[in-house]
């Protein structure tokens, strides 16, 4: 009897206690369990979509030159459009995701993918490619790249930074690996359509890597009580639980275009690093483009042309995980960081054109990529540290499409320098001083930060406006 009666009250204590063990693991999913594999699921999107369709796009460049004997700025407008379709195209990519999920629209973007690369196999006029390579890819990369790269974020709080450089770091092994993949497989079997074919088969894994992408769990009344309060005190780890709950109201909206946040273009700090944001990717993605072109030039033999964008693209990685862990340690301010990663980039490209052989190209290429990987890793903690995670959906898919707008100028202006001087110098100028100039740009996020404090401080004192 003694035994049945300790039962009872210890399943009546259980009971009793189950609303606080609620409350309080009501963030135990963060930082552990399944949002690992959503670091692996956004690693695997970045390894073929950044890593295969975009920055591997310089051995394809040569092949579509010498199949169609096109110009090069007409050459590289093919890539320029697939990039600024995939970054362009972030906000509508993202708002799909909180309305269907994002396991969805990235296994749709992967189908995309796979379809613009069977299609680029048949045409035999370059214009078709925009098309197949140019739109249809692009959308397909538009579709599975900024949804995977937002539900990182929001799966995570203390270990953002390494989460998100161990996420992107998949388009520097991709950068790694593809491009001497692309060029065994045109030598293989003897045309680049074939080499399509293959590429095609492989981006058919991004569906497999949208289906781990599983949604952040949405909790009870106790998140939702927390949340308000949350709202009120603007603490920085706290307002990660505005996260979940920002998705499930999105997937609840009657209106499509509520999904987006259009007040980021009235922030002053959103729109400060959505334009330096867009200076540097004006000039460094160009890079994978025009680099094999300038070793080729320099008579440095294709296989070895092609390992320069696999160098740029290792150290790329490695740069990737050293700075996104160096920034969780919070021994230097993270936007000090991020400015000086760009500002070396720009340096060593602008000295980039007086490299005559492959050990100086080498070197000069794994120093690009290692500050270029620390940047990239950046870019979305910046956005969620300056402007919450609950607003990263909306400020990442927007400063996607400022990144977008940026290849529509950067690489087609690089094509035509090249074709109006002869060489790639002036090209390799052009963009190492937009990464300057972005670098510099950050110099005033303490003026803009202010100025937003004295804007909430002016609407805190009148209310009525």
């Amino acid at each position: 009897m003694t035994s049945d009666r300790q039962l009872e009250q210890m399943d009546l204590d259980a009971r009793n206690a189950e609303p606080a063990n609620k409350h309080e693991d009501v963030n135990d999913w963060r930082d552990r369990g399944w949002a690992w594999m959503t670091v692996l699921g956004c690693f695997i999107v970045n390894f073929l979509v950044v890593g295969t369709a975009v920055k591997s796009f310089g051995i394809l460049y040569v092949e579509f030159q010498e199949k169609y004997g096109a110009s090069s700025g007409a050459t590289v407008s093919i890539v320029a459009l697939t990039q600024s379709f995939c970054l362009i195209l972030g906000p509508v990519a993202n708002m799909l995701a909180m309305r269907f999920t994002s396991r969805k629209v990235v296994a749709l973007g992967g189908l995309l993918m796979f379809c613009g690369f069977i299609l680029s196999m048949f045409p035999n006029r370059l214009i078709y490619i925009y098309f197949t390579y140019g739109a249809m890819i692009g959308i397909g990369a538009s579709m599975a790249y900024s949804p995977s790269i937002v539900t990182v974020g929001q799966y995570f709080n203390k270990y953002r930074a390494l989460a998100n450089g161990l996420s992107v770091s998949g388009s520097g092994l991709g950068n790694f690996a593809i491009p001497p993949l692309i060029r065994h497989l045109v030598d293989h079997y003897g045309s680049v359509s074939n080499a399509l074919l293959i590429l095609g088969a492989l981006t058919l894994h991004v569906c497999f890597a949208g289906a781990v992408l599983r949604p952040p769990p949405v909790h009870g009344p106790h998140e939702t009580h927390a949340n308000s309060k949350v709202s009120k005190n603007k603490e920085p780890e706290d307002a990660e639980s505005e996260c979940a709950r920002s998705c499930c109201a999105g997937v609840q909206s009657s209106g499509f275009l509520k999904l987006l946040d259009l007040t980021l273009f009235r922030n002053a700090v959103f729109l400060l690093y959505a334009f330096a944001v867009m200076l540097m990717f004006s000039g460094y993605p160009t890079l994978y483009v025009i680099l094999p072109d300038q070793a080729k030039m320099l008579q440095i033999e294709k296989g070895r042309a092609a390992f320069l964008v696999s160098i740029l693209g290792i150290t790329d990685l490695i740069g990737r995980i050293f700075f996104g862990f160096l920034a969780d340690l919070n021994i230097v301010q993270k936007r000090y960081i991020f400015a000086g990663c760009t500002a070396l980039c720009g340096v060593a490209i602008c000295i980039l054109p007086w490299m005559r052989g492959f050990v100086e190209f080498a070197v000069l290429a794994s120093i690009i990529g290692l500050f270029a990987g620390g940047f990239f890793t950046l870019i979305a903690v910046m956005l969620a540290e300056k402007l919450g995670v609950h607003r990263l959906h909306s400020a990442f898919g927007l400063v996607a499409m400022f990144m977008g707008f940026s290849f529509l100028f950067g690489a087609p202006i690089s094509g035509v320098l090249r074709d109006v001087t002869g060489e790639w110098t002036a090209s390799f100028l052009f963009s190492g001083i937009v990464m300057l100039l972005g670098s510099a740009l950050l110099l005033l996020d303490p003026l803009a930060v202010r100025y937003e404090q004295r804007k909430l401080s002016a609407k805190a004192a009148d209310p009525a406006n």
